[in-house]
């Protein structure tokens, strides 16, 4: 009996700090996204955590792609874009359904200057995190997650008309 409720209480020790590592990594991306946090700070928060959950990694790869424009020199842009690049893309073919990674990645391509070249998803991207919100909405999964997407989807010049009633709806 001590053994089983040990075991619960480790379990639930370790859900817990799993989730709210993942509250926190979102909240620090929207931060840096809406200026109120340097990516740097974020960057040292994010070496902190130990957790290899793949949404874990899809966000310090963002953070890789994000602070190539605060990184000195070409080739060191380039090294820091490309390395958070390709471990993103590798977490979305894993997880091709899942609209988190697929969101950052979007935001990525939105933002990425035209000569790197990386916009070829966008629409792909942008389908499977309109579907995917539906879902999370219906769900009530993550409701600061589907707000600040909505948010950001709203914000940009990448919805239909018909989309962005959609997501006035949500």
């Amino acid at each position: 009996m001590i053994l089983k409720s040990t075991l619960v209480g480790a379990l639930f020790i370790w859900f817990s700090f799993g989730s709210s590592s993942i509250s926190e990594v979102r909240r620090g991306f929207f931060k840096v996204c809406e200026k109120d946090k340097k990516i740097a700070d974020w960057i040292v928060e994010l070496q902190k955590i130990e957790d290899s959950n793949y949404l874990i990694l899809a966000y310090k790869s963002a953070a890789f792609t994000m602070y190539a424009e605060k990184a000195s020199g070409v080739s060191n842009k380039l090294k820091y874009f490309n390395k958070g690049r390709k471990a993103l893309d590798k977490i979305i073919s894993k997880y091709p359904s899942d609209i988190e990674p697929r969101f950052l990645r979007l935001t990525i391509q939105m933002n990425a200057p035209f000569f790197l070249g990386y916009s070829g998803e966008i629409k792909e991207d942008k389908q499977v995190v309109l579907r995917g919100l539906l879902s999370a909405e219906k769900n009530k999964k993550e409701p600061y997650l589907v707000t600040k997407i909505v948010d950001y989807l709203k914000s940009t010049s990448l919805c239909t008309a018909e989309e962005t009633e959609f997501l006035n709806k949500l």
